[in-house]
């Protein structure tokens, strides 16, 4: 066998090694919410459903209106992990809305976004 042809053989022998494992090493990642990213929302919502692709532990939750700054919420971080949470929200008013969140996975990474979505006038 000749020098040329088994470079590529040992690199594609490689890439199909660790390929299978590559899903393991991403980070887990928020697959939904309520209210979901920009929504338009007619009424205030009463709570705050998160909805991740694998087990996570929900770290930091942090509502903001954009006038009226922090909205204080019944937040703990969990101590167990889980992939659905629900979280109570308080009387929102109207206005636009920024939730900042953050969650450490399974493997130990945080993965962390912003939410922003909106409550008309009635």
């Amino acid at each position: 066998m000749s020098a040329r042809f088994s470079f590529p053989v040992f690199v594609v022998c490689l890439i199909a090694l660790f390929l299978p494992g590559l899903p393991a090493l991403a980070h887990t990642p928020l697959k939904s919410s309520q209210p979901a990213a920009q929504a338009q929302l007619a009424s205030a919502p009463e709570t705050l459903e998160l909805e991740f692709g694998g087990l996570v532990n929900l770290v930091r939750l942090n509502l903001s209106h954009q006038t009226e700054g922090e909205v204080a919420l019944e937040f703990k971080p969990s101590t167990q992990r889980a992939r659905d949470f629900s979280i109570p929200l308080p009387p929102l008013k109207t206005g636009s809305y920024s939730l900042r969140w953050a969650a450490v996975g399974e493997d130990g990474h945080m993965v962390q976004g912003t939410i922003p979505f909106s409550i008309s006038s009635p």
